[in-house]
């Protein structure tokens, strides 16, 4: 009876996961390979206005990491140190055991220092990359699509955002950062292949990203918003929504469904959000 009652708990554990966390008002996706390698993009964060003691590091991802199983990270990505991307893995980077870090351009910002000392101080490799860079973790195939090595220094840090295009098994997501129009319409000017399944979309749903000419390019049969609830931006912008129903592709929302994980096992993919509801 004892392994009749584990054989699910056995079977969770197997295959590739894409989680999108609800972190609310930011974005953090863990990925986690069929070997248990850790990739962790992003990890949220409250904004420099906020004056309370919360930690969505502290208080949300390494609880979320913990009752995984997961007990140190392989690979974490900074996209850009907005404090909704960058500001949660601090904390991350201070108690959890990492081994690389990747980002893209230099920033004259407070949390791009921090994790320069925390890095020093805990012998944690990191890696500055731009486009057309790539890296593999298992079987997973990730493509450095953005920032571009040369750019104006005067670009938007949204624009200076790492996106990431991910392989694995003939699946694709594409992990956009904040990337906005302007960086959309260099995407696509550089005549690098976006098309992918999944789609994170950019800016939280922002309308300043996510045209209908990128979307058309891109082909999602999904897209995942990471926003928070009720949140002052009115993320994400009806004209998003508007434009992905125009597209037909499925939206899921961190703000309506919690965390949305996509799990793959073999030639099969289902997507589960934390309602819970099992969505395909």
């Amino acid at each position: 009876l004892i392994i009749i009652a584990l054989i699910p708990v056995i079977w969770a554990s197997k295959g590739f996961e894409v989680t999108f966390i609800d972190v609310g008002q930011g974005d953090s996706i863990l990925i986690k390979t069929e070997k248990r390698r850790v990739i962790l993009i992003d990890g949220g964060g409250m904004p420099t206005y906020y004056d309370g003691d919360f930690d969505t590091g502290k208080d949300i991802i390494i609880p979320f990491l913990h009752s995984r199983g997961i007990n140190e990270i392989d690979l974490v990505v900074f996209t850009h140190f907005d404090d909704d991307h960058a500001k949660g893995l601090i904390s991350i980077l201070k108690s959890m055991k990492v081994k690389c870090i990747v980002y893209g351009l230099p920033e004259e910002s407070r949390l791009y220092q921090e994790m320069l000392e925390i890095a020093h101080e805990k012998s944690i490799k990191t890696v500055q990359v731009s486009r057309k860079d790539q890296f593999v973790i298992d079987n997973a195939a990730f493509y450095v699509l953005n920032p571009v090595k040369d750019s104006l220094r005067n670009d938007s840090s949204n624009n200076k955002s790492v996106v990431l295009k991910m392989m694995y098994k003939g699946i694709a997501f594409l992990f956009t950062g904040d990337l906005e129009r302007e960086g959309e319409e260099n995407l696509i000017g550089s005549g690098l292949n976006i098309q992918s399944q999944g789609l994170k979309v950019g800016h939280h749903g922002s309308h300043t990203s996510t045209s209908e000419e990128f979307l058309s390019h891109v082909k999602p049969a999904y897209a995942i918003i990471s926003a928070g609830k009720d949140n002052n931006f009115g993320h994400p912008s009806p004209q998003v929504i508007n434009a992905l129903n125009n597209n037909e592709v499925k939206v899921l929302r961190t703000d309506i469904h919690g965390a949305v994980t996509f799990k793959i096992h073999g030639k099969d993919v289902k997507i589960y959000t934390t309602v819970p509801e099992e969505i395909y």
